[in-house]
């Protein structure tokens, strides 16, 4: 009972902003392009920039005429054992999200501010009150994580039964649906994604569902515990947009790097046996604090070929964290072929695999250490390369630093933030 007044409490505060952009904003529909219609002065909707694309991405998507809709999900993780406090950790969330509910309702506006809601109200509001009430309920030291995922669900059929469902107690044409979901078979959130059947949009990057994701790691402040700016780090986390794509026109990419220092011969995607789709798992990071809940842009992952699985992060430092691979669902892999020009001035053939690459929106470009590549390169002459670092060090670092405006516009990579590469 309680997880299902969870679920709700969660599903009311998303359909704010469901309402919000369903309000503002109108799907086109015809079949194929998933055109949106601004009926809002644009200043509004500069106020979401530059996530207003996200958002739109999560509770603004093409219903492919009735074929797709998506359903809300709500997880609460922790690193906490003991099954009493696991049940504590949803108390907080619970009344967490009660006070925040509470909070609106007072508020003096005539509509509650939905742009500062999804901007920075939604986090600093509910962040402040679970880590009080966690705080009071003495579950300090622990790692929370709290996941909404939107899983796309297909129709095969069209009809008003989604529109009738409020007014009609027995769906006489969907009988044992009830049954069959309770003795369906449990499927991880990227397994999911992986087996719907989504009409294709024509567009080169189609969303495929995705993951809100609040993480914190909580320490103790009480005296014992040598905490150095406590008001700072007792509590630290982020936010994580996680959205999966259907990569539908990756088999057309063609060389995109051509330079004195860089060659890129071809471009190859090979796919995983027995895998039709290529996908993409992209995570945009936004970093706060106790001493700045705001949250803060921070980094976007982009992982090429792959499901990433909707795991517990633990790992406390932020800036630190690895993505854990278990569940893992890989589709295929994106190959780059061609030579570069190493130190000793001398060009060397070099052949990688792209896995990963990490964009640092405070600096502006990729972030080599964050990044995953796999390199292979040709070994220089004998007794010539003692002195150079090693070959695909020196490649990726190239490719990652000096190329990085290439690497945007050739993986189309604005079209998962509009900061990426600089604001416009």
């Amino acid at each position: 009972m309680k997880k299902m007044v969870i679920a709700l409490s969660t599903l009311g505060l998303f359909s704010l902003g469901y309402y919000y952009f369903h309000k503002n904003t109108r799907i086109e529909p015809y079949w194929g392009e998933n055109k949106v219609s601004s009926r809002n002065p644009a200043s509004v909707l500069d106020q979401l920039s530059p996530e207003i694309e996200i958002y739109k991405d999560f509770f603004s998507t093409d219903t492919y005429q009735k074929r797709v809709s998506y359903e809300m999900d709500v997880k609460l993780r922790t690193d906490v054992s003991e099954e009493y406090l696991r049940k504590k950790a949803e108390l907080a969330l619970h009344d967490s999200f009660r006070i925040s509910f509470e909070k609106m309702r007072e508020a003096k506006e005539k509509d509650p501010p939905l742009v500062n809601l999804f901007k920075e109200g939604l986090i600093e509001s509910f962040t402040t009150h679970f880590v009080k009430t966690i705080g009071a309920l003495r579950l300090v030291n622990s790692t929370f994580q709290i996941d909404f995922s939107f899983v796309p669900k297909i129709h095969k059929d069209f009809n008003y039964v989604p529109e009738l469902s409020s007014n009609q107690l027995v769906q006489w044409n969907d009988t044992n649906s009830f049954y069959d979901e309770l003795t369906k078979e449990d499927q991880s959130l990227q397994e999911q994604i992986l087996k719907a059947k989504i009409p294709s949009n024509k567009e080169g990057y189609q969303y495929y569902g995705g993951q809100l994701s609040i993480w914190l790691k909580i320490l103790d402040t009480h005296p014992r515990f040598d905490i150095p700016d406590p008001k700072k780090n007792a509590v630290k986390g982020f936010l994580r947009f996680r959205r999966y794509y259907k990569a539908n026109a990756i088999a057309d990419l063609k060389p995109f790097l051509r330079g004195q220092d860089l060659k890129m011969e071809s471009v190859k995607v090979e796919m995983e046996k027995g895998k039709k789709d290529f996908f993409i798992t992209v995570d945009v990071f936004k970093e706060f604090s106790l001493g700045s809940i705001m949250p803060k842009l921070d980094r976007m992952d982009i992982h090429f070929g792959t499901l990433q699985p909707d795991n517990l992060y633990k790992n406390s430092f932020i800036g630190m964290i690895f993505t854990n691979d278990n569940g893992t669902i890989k589709t295929g892999e994106i190959k780059i072929k061609g030579e570069f020009k190493a130190e000793d001035g001398s060009l060397y053939p070099f052949r990688t695999s792209l896995e990963r690459l990490s964009y640092d929106f405070n600096k502006k470009s990729f972030d080599v250490s964050a990044s995953k590549l796999f390199t292979t390169t040709s070994p220089p002459p004998s007794g010539e390369g003692q002195r150079m670092r090693p070959l695909n060090m020196q490649f990726e670092e190239m490719l990652l630093k000096r190329f990085t405006p290439e690497l945007i516009e050739g993986l189309s990579l604005k079209e998962f933030h509009h900061d990426v590469g600089g604001a416009q």
